[in-house]
Formats: C-alpha cells, structure tokens, sequence
C-alpha cells in the first residue's frame, strides 16, 4: 500500500492566493489611512475615527483570514478531514456570518 499525497490545488491553493490578494490589499488600506492622518490633520475627529475604525475592522478581518488559512494549511498539514468533514473552522464561521448581506 501506498501513500498518495492529495492535491489541494482546488481548495487550499484558492485559499492562499486569496490570502495573498486580501493581504496586499490591507497593506494599500494601511498606507492610505498612514497619509490621510499625516496630509489632514486637520479634519473633524469624526472622519478620522471613521478611518480608523474601517482600518479596524479590516485588521479583524485580515486575522480571521490569516486564522483559517494557517488552521487548514499547518496545523492540519496533509490532513484532508478537516475538509472533508464540513466541519469550518470557527474563524470561518464568524467571518461567514458577518459577511451575509443585510436584507
């Protein structure tokens, strides 16, 4: 008998990438919010806290992302159950819940 090593192009590769991309994309929203404190110093204390609180939640959001993509890549390395299971991870399951429009 031999071990045949599943591949995860399908699902753990999309979920990589798509860590890679909401990363890149946090790092531009970081360097946004760094000028727009430095170029308006100004400006009412309510936009200001209104940036700082999209830069927050985006910071939850991007380590909820980072939870999921290490629980499924490290912790459970070539190991397909958790997949297969159905069972999400908990970080996906609060991620998934905040993310459902409101209608």
């Amino acid at each position: 008998m031999s071990f045949v090593i599943p591949r995860f192009d399908d699902t753990l590769g999309a979920l990589l990438i798509g860590f890679a991309v909401s990363a890149t994309a946090f790092g531009m929203l970081t360097i946004q919010v760094f000028i727009y404190y430095r170029r308006f110093p100004q400006d009412k204390v309510a936009y200001k806290v209104l940036a700082a609180l999209i830069w927050l939640i985006s910071c939850v959001d991007q380590a909820f992302i980072g939870n999921t993509v290490y629980f499924y890549t490290v912790t459970n390395y070539l190991d397909p159950l958790p997949l297969a299971t159905g069972k999400p991870q908990w970080t996906l399951i609060v991620w998934s819940y905040f993310r459902l429009p409101l209608t």
